[in-house]
């Protein structure tokens, strides 16, 4: 049985990683948001900015939300022309998809913003 392409598999994930930043954005406790998610502060893994050429072809520097790693991981990077996107990677595979106007996905840059994560330093406004 062949595996399914993270092009493949991208919406599935997605779409479980919107109903989690919803319910999030509209919990009233981020410590204990419920009994499946627990405590927003320690939902991802990591939040750093990732330099330009860090990557093959990547010449643009972005800040990366990494929610999991292995494979497949995921992740929400910013960029600073705006730009929101979801990504999907399994060894040697990706798949991304634009999230910027997802209400979720602008709920999440603005509190990176007033968590002063993003910065204007980096090119983020």
């Amino acid at each position: 049985m062949k595996a399914r392409t993270c092009k493949e598999r991208i919406t599935r994930h997605l779409k479980s990683r919107s109903n989690d930043f919803k319910t999030i954005m509209n919990a009233e406790d981020y410590e204990n948001v419920n009994d499946e998610i627990g405590n927003f502060y320690h939902y991802g893994l990591d939040f750093g900015y990732v330099e330009p050429n860090t990557f093959k072809d990547q010449e643009t520097g972005y800040y990366r939300y990494q929610l999991s790693w292995g494979g497949p991981s995921d992740e929400i990077n910013f960029y600073a022309d705006g730009t929101i996107e979801y990504w999907l990677k399994d060894w040697f595979d990706g798949a991304k998809k634009d999230i910027t106007n997802e209400s979720w996905a602008i709920w999440l840059k603005d509190w990176f913003e007033v968590d002063s994560s993003l910065n204007e330093q980096k090119g983020i406004k």
